[in-house]
């Protein structure tokens, strides 16, 4: 064996990783063997979905996940752990569920195993004796990953190490392989068009390669002796070229180690990933870290997309896709998008969008099969809004999430706050909508900015007043000083919110009443929507009137008739009309000026309308309201909980876990 890709936790375990998959095909493409090696998929089965979601559940900057794996990559470091515990403890509201003592048997007993999967790994890497061994890191890999090459170069010093992925993106990358000298190589960007003449050359000189035999991006041994490239600016970083001349990925290794788990293959109902583009072609919003990349957008011909999802479809009898774009390219709804639906939509699938999507471009992708959105919404307030440079207004949020109810998709979104220079009176404003919204999808959270690197904040830090530093998490992970870790990590924290988060009454007194109501209402929005009787908002025509029904929390009335004016107005509204057009073109009609307002006051006493931005926006969704989807169609994939519980209590009992259909 010539390559063993690894992919280790954490990361999803339904569907197989796309970088491995290119890499793989790529690899063999070649004429060069490889392999990959699910080894987040054996501890997910070892562990169980729920203590695997439990340890997701920690923030990137406390990283529970990569403590775990800190002992088997730095054996000899030995930090004030209960320091760390406690820190995560306190930080996490999902943690606080336990006892301290309780919280923190389970960690260690968590650690125990993680140690264990990467002798295992080890061991079951060296039975196939590859001559290179490979992990891609991405989100929270990093230190598994450095554990499993590290115990592979004790094991079989000849073997060449690698490392790569988002986790080694430019001053990540040259961080990871001055301080990990176990890691041969590191490549930073993406390998797809370097890891065929990499590995053939590694294949020959094995750790020797000279600098003049690598691509940009690659990180060697011989750099250690000589000097990094790029030290004067931002380090190298490779780009794929041509996204159409790609392989197809080569996702065989995934479903051959679901074949081999009984239980794995009858609860995880796989999503396969795929790409049409790579790159953001908006790149502007200040919280976020693609456009510091500078990768630029770059997308596949609608045909080269269509054909990837037939033959990955075909190939391995799955009909779930989840498009990992940073956002869908508009020219799809021109090409890709009609032949979806031209072939009636025989996939269902997932990919992020801009949140100022119009009904008939929303319908566009109902009709071609996506079951799922993510709109990128963040808050429901133009100033809000506009402070993230987002280059969209709040009336085309509310639209975006309604629109999404009315036509029965899937909605994923969050709210963020805690921005740099922030301000109270829009919070206000977005709690004081909350209430006639519970008709729609809620957030799943409302959760405080991150400082990721490459970001506009973490760019500029001066300019926001932020002092930006690693957490202080990270000192009980890595074993190196402050200035390596900070080269090391992915996102960072002020120093300012940390000082507040560390006091419990400071958090509280400077924490907004507006921020505290934002929350609360949010919190019951999702318990309201998430009961057994969800709220609702809808109208149907009835005879010359139109019929409107409420059941949410703030209607003042559980419905009306809307006939004559009104019932104009409101159907009007439908699609966010701006409210002077809509007074010219009553009043153009004989409507009266104060009648006309009169009526929309009414409608907006009701909660039937809303106004923002200078529009009038209908809440109301129209009958019949299809039924949201369920999560076995998120492109995705899903994990039924209900069997795997009931076949992993079955295997801890002893027994032989019942047979049941995939």
């Amino acid at each position: 064996m010539d390559v063993c890709l690894v992919a280790m936790p954490f990361s999803r375990p339904t569907g197989p990783s796309l970088a491995l998959g290119l890499l793989q095909a790529a690899l063999r493409q070649g004429g060069i063997s490889a392999v990959s090696l699910y080894a987040n998929l054996i501890f997910f089965e070892r562990v169980s979905f729920s203590e695997d979601g439990w340890v997701s559940a920690c923030s990137r900057d406390q990283s529970l996940g990569e403590w775990l794996f800190a002992g088997a990559a730095f054996p000899d470091f030995q930090p004030d752990h209960d320091q760390y515990l406690d820190l995560v403890h306190a930080r996490n509201s999902v943690y606080r569920l336990l006892s301290l003592d309780a919280f923190k048997q389970r960690c260690w007993s968590l650690r125990q195993r993680a140690a264990a999967l990467v002798e295992d790994m080890a061991g079951r890497v060296l039975e196939m004796a590859p001559r290179v061994v490979g992990c891609s890191s991405t989100c929270v890999q990093h230190v598994a990953s450095l554990a499993l090459l590290r115990r592979i170069k004790q094991m079989s010093p000849g073997i060449v190490t690698m490392l790569g992925g988002a986790n080694c993106e430019g001053e990540m990358g040259l961080a990871s392989h001055r301080a990990f000298p176990w890691v041969d190589y590191v490549v930073s960007g993406e390998a797809d068009d370097l890891i065929v003449d990499l590995a053939r050359g590694v294949l020959e000189h094995g750790s020797q390669l000279g600098p003049q035999g690598l691509a940009e991006g690659v990180l060697a041994p011989c750099h250690r002796r000589l000097g990094y490239p790029g030290q004067t600016g931002d380090p190298p970083r490779a780009t794929a070229r041509d996204l159409g001349r790609l392989p197809l990925p080569d996702y065989g290794d995934y479903f051959a180690e679901l074949e081999r788990s009984p239980v794995l293959k009858q609860t995880v109902r796989p999503g396969l990933l795929v790409e049409s583009s790579r790159g953001c072609w908006w790149g502007r919003c200040r919280f976020c870290s693609l456009d510091g990349r500078k990768c630029g957008f770059r997308s596949k011909p609608p045909e080269r997309v269509l054909e990837e999802l037939a033959e990955l479809g075909r190939r391995h009898g799955v009909d779930r896709f989840l498009f990992t774009d940073s956002l869908l390219n508009r020219s799809y709804f021109d090409s890709l998008l009609p032949e979806l639906e031209r072939q009636g939509a025989p996939y269902r699938l997932f990919i992020e969008i801009k949140s100022n999507l119009d009904r008939r471009e929303l319908t566009s992708l109902k009709q071609a099969g996506f079951t799922f959105l993510q709109p990128g919404i963040e808050s429901f307030s133009t100033p809000h809004l506009a402070h993230m440079n987002k280059g969209v207004q709040a009336w085309q949020n509310v639209q975006a999430v309604k629109l999404c109810r009315e036509l029965g998709l899937g909605c994923v979104y969050n709210l963020l706050h805690a921005l740099p220079g922030e301000r109270g009176e829009w919070m206000e404003e977005m709690a004081e909508l909350v209430p006639w919204l519970t008709h729609l999808r809620p957030p799943a959270t409302v959760c405080q900015v991150r400082f990721d690197r490459l970001s506009h904040y973490a760019e500029h830090p001066v300019q926001w007043g932020l002092e930006l530093s690693p957490s202080r998490a990270f000192q009980a992970i890595y074993p190196l000083p402050p200035e390596q870790v900070a080269g090391l990590v992915y996102s960072f924290v002020d120093q300012e919110r940390e000082a507040i988060a560390d006091s419990p009454f400071l958090s509280l007194a400077l924490q907004s009443e507006a921020m505290l109501k934002l929350i609360r209402r949010v919190r019951a929005w999702r318990a309201a929507y998430f009961s057994p009787t969800p709220p609702m908002l809808s109208w149907r025509h009835d005879g010359q009137g139109v019929r409107v029904s409420d059941s949410r929390p703030a209607a003042t009335q559980a419905g009306c008739r809307l006939e004559g004016l009104e019932r104009g107005l409101f159907l009007a509204c439908a699609d966010a009309c701006p409210a002077g057009e809509l007074h010219a073109r009553f009043v153009a009609q004989g409507v009266e000026p104060q009648a006309c307002e009169d009526a929309l006051t009414r409608l907006k006493g009701w909660g039937y309308l809303v106004e923002l931005d200078g529009r009038l926006l209908g809440l109301a969704l129209a009958e019949p309201v299809p039924p949201e989807p369920l999560w076995d169609d998120f492109g995705g994939g899903s994990v039924d909980l209900d069997k795997l519980a009931q076949m992993q209590r079955a295997s801890r009992a002893g027994g032989a876990p019942e047979p049941c259909d995939a």
